[in-house]
């Protein structure tokens, strides 16, 4: 059933649509063309060490603010309140946590994807745990990406929503296994701006047509929606302080923390502190971001509140309040209706490239590379291309769950928190407690899955109902605008009472099933670490304690530990690395300047050089190089 809206996208709308969808796949060719020589999979996959902070960083933002936030936040606060825009604070305690647990410890190591660190650890079988782990999850999280901004597509205009799943997951599938991780950071560049421009279009617009913000804000506290200090300690009370703040840290956590979406544009920065400017700097946009959805979703009920769209029989789900809002309310302002599909579209090819391309680096790097040890490096590349395409048109078949699993912004995080979590608890298990050996990682992981799997499906199988705020429809004329010129309020008493929101009655249901989607992550992670400490301590080997690498924990710990010959030994060899390295650039500028009539200009610092003086003889041996 399409929406019921009288204005649709015209010819401008789509051009600018196409025109998102062909500056992506553009990016995708010229990388493409610009890496041709360079065939290592260290430049596909991590661009050499050599993205600077001010990409990384918006990249970060792209990959997982997506058509989810864009599509999920105002549905939520429309639906259930204010209560959610806490998870702000979350914020700041995932961005630190990351920063100086998890991320310190990667970096140093050099691993290629953050679940090598389980196999230097831990065991191989623990390091193939996580990565199919994270596959499913990505995966299906990609799934919902690409359906979400198709149903929004298919609700404004009625272009068949399958058409639209396949355009989204074949442009990104295009541009992003071409073009490496350069092409997916740069158009997620690009598709920031573009989601920005959609949202901040769209709200600024939204706030004129009911009156103002002062407007917008009376209307919906009149309508119950602005509530901010629900203390309430009940696990499942869908969304508290505590849900928002705490829960919502480990959810976040096992994205930034280890997830590899996260982790591998981390590892494309050459030094820990551009990764630490990178996060700190993406922590305010993912707070303005989430705070600006939020405010659109008041404003929809500013909108709509005296006649609920869903109720009234206008939309299908409550996913489709934007965009049925940005056609009633944008559609004489062109092309802001199309700008509005494009970010929302944008949102979705940024986070379902950035996905591709880190399950081809841990397909290659953590499932097969055992079976790959004789492979050449453009090998390896021309592998990891195929697999990135064929993750592409997997998420596409994913794409039919995803319609299936409810509200965009719960499912997704739901996924993140019964997968993310039990895998969180294991690194955490490594990096804090040397007495954690692979099999009580093995084990902690398995029985949180299971725990955290049982309790999620049994929520869904069971259909579990959280009470939403009142619903109105006593104001619906034939006229999608006439909620706001009508001189009946909210709270007026009319003929025809609200629309109840009740949970109807319902059969016993375990206590276990109806507990916060928020929490899964956290029981996740306190299960897998009390069952790894319990197991390991059952198997307890001192004398292989002893021998576990300092570099293995994270910075607080490592402090108080003596470094193993093991530590020492890396230490020398990185720095033998760094020299390796700062050789290398000295050299490349020299390539650089070797035809400018046989001088050479260093435009490096002199402490950047292999050696502060630069002779005719070391110039001269370095021909060889050249």
């Amino acid at each position: 059933m399409a929406t019921q809206t009288e204005h649709s996208l015209q010819w401008y709308d789509y051009l600018v649509f196409g025109l998102v969808l062909a500056f992506s796949g553009g990016v995708g060719i010229f990388f493409a063309f610009r890496a041709r020589r360079n065939t290592s999979q260290e430049e596909y996959l991590l661009a050499s060490k050599q993205l600077t902070v001010g990409p990384i960083a918006l990249s970060l933002l792209a990959s997982f603010i997506s058509a989810i936030t864009l599509l999920g936040t105002p549905s939520e606060i429309y639906v259930y309140g204010t209560q959610y825009v806490w998870i702000g604070v979350s914020y700041f305690f995932v961005i630190l946590a990351a920063n100086e647990v998890f991320i310190p410890v990667f970096h140093r190591l050099r691993v290629n994807t953050s679940y090598q660190y389980l196999r230097l650890r831990f065991h191989k079988c623990v390091q193939i745990a996580g990565s199919i782990s994270f596959c499913v999850q990505m995966v299906l999280y990609m799934g919902i990406v690409i359906y979400a901004p198709s149903l929004a597509l298919s609700q404004v205009t009625g272009f068949n929503v399958w058409i639209a799943v396949a355009s989204i997951g074949l442009v990104a599938t295009f541009y992003t296994s071409i073009g490496g991780i350069k092409a997916v950071v740069w158009t997620d560049v690009f598709q920031i701006v573009m989601m920005l421009t959609g949202l901040v279009a769209t709200l600024i617009r939204g706030i004129m047509v009911v009156g103002g913000f002062a407007a917008m804000w009376e209307k919906a506290d009149q309508g119950r929606r602005i509530e901010f200090f629900n203390l309430s300690l009940d696990p499942t009370e869908r969304h508290t302080v505590w849900t928002q703040i705490v829960a919502n840290t480990f959810v976040w956590l096992s994205i930034y923390g280890i997830n590899q979406t996260m982790v591998q544009r981390c590892l494309s920065l050459s030094s820990l502190r551009q990764i630490k400017i990178a996060y700190w700097i993406n922590m305010p946009g993912l707070f303005l971001l989430m705070l600006t959805c939020s405010i659109c979703g008041m404003t929809i009920f500013a909108a709509y509140g005296t006649c609920d769209p869903l109720l009234s029989g206008r939309i299908t789900a409550n996913d489709q309040l934007m965009p049925l809002f940005v056609m009633d309310y944008l559609h004489s302002f062109p092309p802001l209706p199309g700008i509005f599909v494009a970010s929302v579209f944008s949102g979705a090819l940024s986070t379902v490239s950035s996905g591709m391309n880190s399950l081809a680096s841990v397909t290659v790097n953590d499932i097969l590379d055992r079976a790959l040890i004789n492979y050449t490096e453009k090998k390896k590349t021309i592998l990891c291309k195929i697999i990135a395409a064929v993750y592409g048109l997997t998420s596409l078949g994913f794409a039919v769950l995803a319609s299936v699993m409810g509200p965009v912004l719960q499912a997704a995080l739901g996924i993140f928190g019964m997968v993310g979590g039990p895998l969180l608890g294991v690194f955490t298990l490594g990096m804090f407690f040397r007495v954690a050996n692979w099999k009580g990682a093995a084990a902690g992981h398995l029985v949180s899955q299971i725990f955290v799997f049982w309790i999620g499906f049994g929520y869904y199988v069971h259909g579990v109902q959280a009470p939403t705020k009142p619903m109105y429809t006593y104001n619906c004329t034939s006229h999608p605008e006439a909620g706001l010129n009508s001189s009946s309020t909210v709270g007026a008493t009319t003929a025809t009472s609200p629309a109840t929101t009740a949970v109807p009655s319902e059969p016993y249901i375990l206590p276990a099933y109806k507990v916060s989607y928020t929490w899964y992550a956290m029981y996740g992670w306190l299960t897998a670490i009390l069952v790894g400490l319990v197991v390991s301590l059952l198997t307890r080997d001192k004398e292989a304690e002893k021998n576990i690498p300092r570099d293995y924990f994270t910075p607080m710990v490592r402090h108080f530990m003596k470094p193993t010959p093991e530590d020492i030994q890396r230490q020398m060899s990185q720095q033998k690395e760094q020299q390796e390295l700062e050789f290398d650039k000295a050299v490349s500028i020299l390539k650089q300047d070797r035809e400018n009539n046989g001088k050479y200009e260093f435009e490096m610092a002199p402490a950047e050089l292999p050696s502060q003086s630069a002779t005719a003889e070391t110039v001269n041996g370095w021909n060889s190089r050249l």
